[in-house]
């Protein structure tokens, strides 16, 4: 009985949260020779039309692996599509994606102003310049995995995670491809506390903080490990741009109250967005999902953002918890975006 209860409230909350459409997906990159993206429609790949200045160029179902996909949306790494052009496309011609119903996928229709990179590529390099610009000294990079920021040359780097690298194999198991680095330290990234006070020059923290259920503890702890003038390295997923795009943005009032009252109270409403908006499970399949999820203590977006929503998440903590934080940059960057901040000299 307790159990069926659960699940009609489950299923109440996601039907206030219903987006107009369930088809969820984005045109990544238009080239003059490619067009890239990814989509879903009901937790499956859907079929998917491409065309040209109106004329259909392709009808197919996705498949493309994307490996870039399998932390940020829910595990739908084989969700991608890229359709090639022949001929090239000419400048301002115009490209549409859209399901079999008619549905354009975000960013649909676009046209080719001028010749591009590949989106990764060029969102890749912005962090590695930004990086390599602030990085210095002596710091730590919170849950690197396969991916640790490139930092400059006589800068050095310690590596934190919660579990070791084998334990970490077994929770990601779709990264089995890859290396990843190996932590040197074993370690909270809410709390960091086997890192003291002011020991290090920088902080960085790539796509881990929306993992994370009190981002509050999370930011002051990491300022509170680095020197006077030390840097925090943000990078964060676009919650506009995302499979998140669905969700509302974590407001201020909930942030406050899960660290003041602990996260329990808003983690399965947590666990039921993820599992409706991204990764599509409907009816009683999502509370099933959620609930399945919530067991496993599994690692979901607890909380999502654009920037502006997240420097206001910034700028409160400076008034309120934080007053050493300054804001140094923030920059959109793709489908994420990046914010530095400083602790002042004064602290």
């Amino acid at each position: 009985m307790k159990r069926s209860i659960a699940i009609q409230r489950v299923k109440s909350f996601l039907r206030k949260r219903m987006p107009q459409s369930n088809l969820t997906g984005i045109i990544d990159e238009v080239s003059e020779t490619f067009v890239r993206g990814w989509a879903i429609s009901n937790g499956k790949p859907p079929k998917l039309v491409v065309m040209r200045n109106g004329q259909v160029v392709s009808m197919e179902t996705l498949k493309v692996f994307r490996s870039d996909l399998t932390h940020l949306y829910g595990g739908h790494e084989n969700f991608g599509f890229e359709i090639r052009f022949s001929p090239n496309l000419e400048p301002n011609e115009i490209v549409s994606v859209t399901d079999a119903s008619g549905r354009h996928l975000r960013r649909s229709p676009i046209h080719l102003e001028r010749p591009s990179t590949l989106w990764m590529e060029e969102q890749d390099s912005a962090k590695t310049i930004i990086g390599l610009h602030y990085l210095r000294g002596s710091g730590i990079e919170i849950g690197a995995l396969n991916k640790p920021a490139t930092i400059p040359k006589h800068a050095s780097i310690a590596y934190v995670d919660r579990s070791t690298t084998k334990e970490l194999r077994e929770i990601y198991p779709e990264l089995h491809t890859v290396d990843f680095v190996e932590p040197d330290i074993i370690d909270d990234a809410e709390t960091l506390q086997n890192i003291a006070d002011n020991t290090h020059d920088f902080v960085v923290s790539s796509h881990v903080l929306e993992h994370l259920e009190d981002p509050i503890r999370a930011i002051n702890n990491h300022m509170r490990v680095l020197k006077p003038g030390g840097i925090v390295y943000l990078a964060l997923p676009e919650r506009t741009r995302t499979s998140d795009m669905h969700r509302e943005p974590t407001s201020i009032e909930h942030l406050v109250k899960d660290h003041h009252e602990g996260p329990s109270g808003s983690r399965n409403k947590h666990y039921c967005e993820w599992a409706y908006f991204n990764e599509g499970a409907r009816g009683d399949a999502a509370a099933e999902r959620a609930m399945q999820l919530e067991k496993l203590n599994y690692s979901i977006h607890f909380h999502v953002w654009s920037l502006i929503e997240f420097l206001e998440l910034i700028a409160l903590l400076k008034r309120e918890y934080c007053p050493s934080i300054k804001i140094v940059l923030a920059k959109d960057n793709n489908n994420e975006f990046l914010v530095v901040l400083r602790k002042s000299e004064d602290f």
